[in-house]
């Protein structure tokens, strides 16, 4: 297994790291090319012009080395040349790699394997770059007074019949059936005991996918102030849950509720988000890292800089999670609030509102008619002898009265009427009551029965009869 490599680039602004352990054929190939230099041109039986067996490959099939009447003359730099080799070993020199160095070494394997048993028909058309096939004109053979037309031959130039003419040795007879050095060096599918590597063709496909399985760590990922982009950096599963701790976290908080923006943003700014795979694919596309010339493999962490705005717009979203109606509270129960973003969240504010609550509910009323204050203000609308028409009570009258009065009721009472109401989560500054004729009966109703006693020395307005039972109230004000 290969030492683990880390990059550091900047990328936009943002600093990448990226962790290159998993790129194996780094090494192999490396350990390929010196391989490729430590075969000399004796090792391959040519001349001089040719040092080793890597330069031999850097200019296959390249304008300078092709012969006039080669049938490669048209596909000249296709081969196993320094199109292919310089590309490697620019991508291996690299700072870090690039989702275009990894789309690249996708479709290298597949290129270079293409070339494998090309030109294997000796006398065919087309191309022929496979250098296992090298074609050459043995030498002349004389039978007796006649001469034989040459015959060709691949792989190699120093055939048995050269040997004869020339001297020297003859090439090993694998190398004329498909197996020379060069071919080696591209195909072998293992070492062999004279080519110890892979073939490069070979390490080429096996390294497809290899540098999606590069590691990234990516900081200084800007947050824009665009509020649509903040927003989406929510679905990032570990940011969500960042703030919904945060608001929470006392010690972003002051005494009265006051968000301390400028410390959230530095230890938001400090704090490593780790990714899920469904994250990694949004971090791409949010922080727009889906460019040729982004980083490859997989971000699996980042750091954010943000600005104080994104900081309050995804607090208050926070807090609307937790409270979705009402006033939101910090952590010791105070309105929360900010004044460093113009604009932002400031629920001191929500807390003012004056809220109506319209009630047609019989059971309703009777239930507000055991409210202190609004049973006193009912039996305070009973003594109103404006009120009165002889011993007929004004029912919508006091409804009216009763519907414009605000009630800034003590914290308890206001509880219990925001619970009627199913209201718990608002906290508003007062209260009205907008009852119907019939409900505003059963709370009269109620405010005196609960008050009997009291009322037994009073006269009803403008008469001379006392308040004695119950039923005689009942009589009185359902007329």
């Amino acid at each position: 297994m290969s030492k683990e490599k880390k990059n550091v680039d900047d990328y936009k602004g943002m600093r990448v790291t990226q962790n290159s352990d998993k790129a194996e054929f780094i090494q192999e190939y490396r350990n390929w090319k010196k391989t490729c230099m430590g075969i000399s041109n004796s090792d391959m039986m040519v001349s001089n012009r040719i040092p080793t067996l890597y330069d031999f490959l850097v200019n296959h099939i390249t304008s300078t080395n092709v012969r006039d009447n080669s049938r490669n003359r048209g596909f000249t730099d296709e081969g196993a040349n320094k199109k292919y080799i310089a590309f490697i070993e620019r991508v291996i020199e690299n700072k870090y790699y690039t989702l275009a160095d990894e789309i690249a070494i996708s479709s290298l394997g597949d290129a270079l394997m293409a070339l494998k048993g090309t030109g294997e028909d000796a006398g065919g058309d087309g191309k022929a770059l496979d250098p296992a096939f090298i074609l050459f004109t043995d030498v002349e053979e004389v039978r007796g007074n006649e001469r034989l037309a040459p015959k060709p031959v691949q792989g190699h130039y120093r055939t048995e019949k050269y040997k004869e003419k020339y001297g020297g040795e003859a090439a090993p007879g694998d190398w004329f059936t498909g197996s020379n050095l060069p071919h080696k060096a591209l195909f072998n599918e293992k070492p062999t005991s004279d080519f110890d590597s892979r073939g490069l063709a070979v390490i080429m496909t096996d390294a497809k996918g290899k540098l999606a399985q590069i590691t990234n760590e990516v900081d200084d990922v800007p947050m824009t102030e665009d509020d649509d982009t903040i927003v989406d950096w929510e679905e990032i599963g570990e940011i969500e849950r960042y703030f919904d701790k945060a608001i929470r976290n006392t010690a972003f908080w002051n005494k009265d509720g006051k968000l301390n923006v400028a410390k959230l943003r530095r230890d938001f700014e400090n704090t490593k988000f780790k990714l899920g795979n469904t994250d990694r694919r949004l971090v791409r596309e949010i922080a727009q890292l889906n460019a040729k010339d982004a980083p490859a493999g997989k971000i699996t962490e980042i750091t954010l800089s943000a600005s104080p705005k994104g900081i309050v717009i995804l607090i208050e979203r926070a807090l609307r999670r937790k409270t979705p109606r009402g006033v939101a509270l910090a952590p010791n129960d105070k309105p929360a609030w900010q004044n460093t973003v113009r604009g932002g969240f400031d629920f001191r504010e929500e807390g003012q509102e004056e809220v109506v609550f319209p009630v047609n509910s019989v059971r309703m009323a009777k239930e507000l008619g055991k409210i202190p204050e609004i049973k006193r203000f009912a039996q305070g609308l009973l003594k109103k002898t404006e009120l009165y028409d002889g011993a007929n009570f004004d029912t919508s009258q006091a409804a009216t009265r009763l519907s414009e009065r605000k009630f800034d009721f003590p914290p308890s009472s206001k509880q219990k009427v925001l619970d009627l109401f199913r209201k718990e989560k608002t906290n508003p500054k007062t209260i009205q009551i907008k009852l119907t004729k019939n409900a505003m009966k059963a709370l009269l109703n109620q405010s005196v029965i609960s008050r009997t006693r009291d009322l037994q020395s009073m006269n009803a307005p403008n008469t001379d009869e006392k308040i004695v039972l119950k039923r005689m109230w009942q009589s009185h004000l359902w007329r």
